[in-house]
């Protein structure tokens, strides 16, 4: 069977904006030059399919890229960023919450969706395209929390300090060969 590869790109650099919901948050002008900056960085990677979240950032991001190699930019709910609370939280209080997260996966505040839970939807998304695009090159683009907790599942070392590390825009190769799937940590965007 053909390797079937996966790459996996957080969102470019996004200004939150007091008074919108999180979904609705854009790129900033640097985001947007980032965004446009990828579509030539990735254009020679052989991508067959783009898949986003629904959130507006994502979808930003990777509009250059579909544009660039003419194909739709199929959205999925799966890899949404993960919304730990609906206040705009300061840098250290974000941080604070983000730590607890960290160390206790299933950690969620007022009902909101815990890591854990989001590695769940976001693997069940990831599994289910891999299987509709087997031997294909697929862009997925997503968020920081997915993104480091399906990471996480590629290697259990994975926690908070490399979470951190993460930047806007990142990106992550992950291989499959039909029954196991693994990070490139080789792989260098």
């Amino acid at each position: 069977m053909a390797e079937t590869v996966v790459y996996l790109l957080r969102q470019a650099e996004t200004l939150p904006e007091t008074g919108l919901e999180n979904e609705a948050w854009d790129l900033s002008d640097e985001g947007r030059l980032q965004a446009r900056d990828l579509a030539f960085k990735l254009n020679d990677l052989g991508i067959t399919v783009i898949y986003s979240s629904p959130f507006k950032r994502a979808i930003s991001t990777v509009k250059p890229i579909a544009e660039k190699l003419d194909l739709p930019v199929l959205l999925d709910e799966g890899f949404r960023e993960l919304v730990a609370t609906r206040d705009l939280l300061s840098p250290v209080e974000f941080q604070e919450l983000t730590r607890k997260m960290w160390d206790d996966l299933t950690y969620s505040e007022n009902g909101a969706e815990s890591m854990r839970e989001c590695q769940l939807r976001f693997m069940q998304s990831l599994n289910k395209i891999a299987k509709e695009h087997a031997g294909e090159t697929i862009l997925v683009c997503t968020h920081g929390a997915p993104l480091g907790a399906v990471l996480k599942v590629m290697d259990k070392g994975f926690g908070y300090d490399e979470w951190t590390k993460i930047k806007m825009p990142d990106v992550y190769k992950l291989v499959s060969n039909g029954t196991e799937g693994k990070w490139d940590k080789g792989y260098k965007y």
